[in-house]
């Protein structure tokens, strides 16, 4: 059963507006929550949440600040808000607090995918107490050199064009590198970035809540998550006692091919985590929850959640 719900972001004015896939009948072994990616909505995750509550796990998420239905006009799509990675943060706490007040004596687990990766990977070193587990879906590894690169562009541009502008010219150097041994248009379908199933890319790139330009505002958040989920200090406060499934795709250019995602592990291996899980499946690209062998993928996920409820 799907039932929509909606809190106040922390951003004090903004009704951010999401969903729960609720297991039939009503007993509840434990609860996600689901951080979704860089231009996209919750409602992409139906199939892998119906999936999540039919095995008996309440699965939630909203559509982030500057997305989807929790933006107030197609106008504010890509925008987030002043220091908008603290608000972001900010927005996972509360949606916590909200579910676990809801659901108090079951298992809490959190899954970002993507940009929300890099979110999720900053919320653990700062709330990962009292988590039954941390699932990091999608993510990748850039060094503190770039991202303080990409920031002082960012705000280079912005004391010129503001902070509501849409820059394609960044949008460009964002998605290079790996990116570009793929197509990024939705034109070529079948050779994607982000999946091998052309059909939910047609479906991804005839949405306008995925086809917007990002604004110079939601870049600058996107980046602060990246610089501090890769600054070795904020692995250094995650607890070693948190369990952690780091999950990608081969052929995700997020994860630099594989290499960023191992990065990633290494990080938190040789921090000490007690419990840490890899997965790389061959021949996935960027939405492994959406690729071809995504029944293999989502029983693999199952399996993690069952072994730590």
């Amino acid at each position: 059963m799907k039932e929509k719900f909606e809190f106040l972001s922390t951003d004090e004015k903004t009704v951010l507006r999401g969903v729960k896939w609720i297991p039939d009948g009503g007993a509840v072994k434990a609860v996600i929550q689901i951080t979704h990616g860089m231009q996209e909505f919750i409602d992409r995750y139906d199939g892998f949440a119906a999936c999540l509550a039919e095995h008996g796990y309440l699965t939630a998420g909203y559509d982030q600040l500057g997305h989807g239905a929790s933006a107030e006009t197609p106008e504010d799509w890509g925008y987030i808000g002043k220091e908008p990675c603290s608000l972001l943060l900010g927005d996972m706490h509360r949606a916590r607090g909200l579910l676990c007040g809801e659901y108090p004596d079951v298992p809490y687990f959190m899954l970002g995918h993507s940009m929300g990766s890099y979110e999720l990977r900053c919320y653990i070193a700062e709330h990962g107490d009292g988590l039954a587990g941390a699932a990091i879906v999608g993510t990748g590894f850039v060094p503190e050199k770039e991202t303080k690169k990409a920031r002082r562009v960012v705000k280079a541009m912005a004391a010129v064009r503001g902070w509501r502008f849409r820059s394609r010219m960044l949008q460009k150097m964002t998605f290079a590198g790996p990116y570009r041994q793929f197509d990024l248009t939705g034109e070529n379908p079948e050779n994607s970035w982000l999946t091998g199933d052309p059909e939910i890319v047609r479906r991804y790139y005839s949405d306008p809540r995925c086809t917007f330009v990002f604004t110079l505002n939601g870049y600058l958040g996107l980046f602060d998550a990246v610089s501090g989920s890769c600054d070795p200090e904020s692995v250094q406060r995650v607890s070693t006692e948190l369990p952690v499934l780091i999950a990608s795709g081969e052929d995700d250019p997020v994860g630099d091919m594989g290499d960023g995602v191992l990065q990633v592990y290494r990080m938190f291996r040789d921090h000490g985590m007690k419990d840490l899980t890899c997965h790389i499946y061959d021949g996935d690209r960027h939405e492994i929850l959406n690729e071809t062998d995504r029944d293999k993928v989502w029983a693999d996920f199952l399996r993690w959640f069952d072994r730590h409820c």
